[in-house]
């Protein structure tokens, strides 16, 4: 499981490096990132290669994605794609330290005979007031459902 996950996971922090100090009114960013990567598929036992993009909005203590995501098996060839979004608000502290705990279900739907993946993806980080990251936690959990 702890193979080279989504690089969607990679994405995320980053937009959350953009979003931890802001001071700016309006969007701060609002644009698509492309990610590819693979994951371990614990409901078939194989690794996923996937691909896909990510839109993303960040404005004044808060954050929005958009993901598109497509996987297929390596050695079943099963397709598997996955429409999602996610919100996160920035919090801010009195001392200037920025949170960002953003909590990421991903169903990738399969589009053959395989159980569909669903992912659960945790990042929480704190920064300084500064925009240095100080703090970070990633905690990923998989669940298989139907068909």
């Amino acid at each position: 499981m702890r193979r080279r996950l989504f690089s969607i996971v990679g994405a995320l922090a980053f937009a959350s490096l953009l979003a931890a100090p802001v001071a700016a009114k309006g969007n701060i960013e609002n644009g698509w990132d492309t990610f590819e990567g693979s994951v371990f598929d614990s409901c078939t036992g194989e690794v996923l290669d996937d691909h896909g993009r990510v839109h993303t909005v960040l404005t004044d203590g808060f954050s929005h994605f958009n993901l598109h995501l497509e996987a297929i098996g390596e050695w079943s060839g099963v397709a598997y794609v996955g429409n999602n979004s996610l919100n996160a608000p920035v919090h801010v502290a009195p001392d200037g330290t920025s949170t960002v705990d953003q909590h990421l279900r991903i169903s990738l739907v399969s589009k053959g005979p395989s159980p569909n993946l669903m992912l659960t993806i945790r990042i929480q980080q704190v920064f300084d007031a500064s925009g240095n990251l100080i703090f970070e936690t990633v905690d990923v959990s998989q669940a298989c459902r139907g068909s």
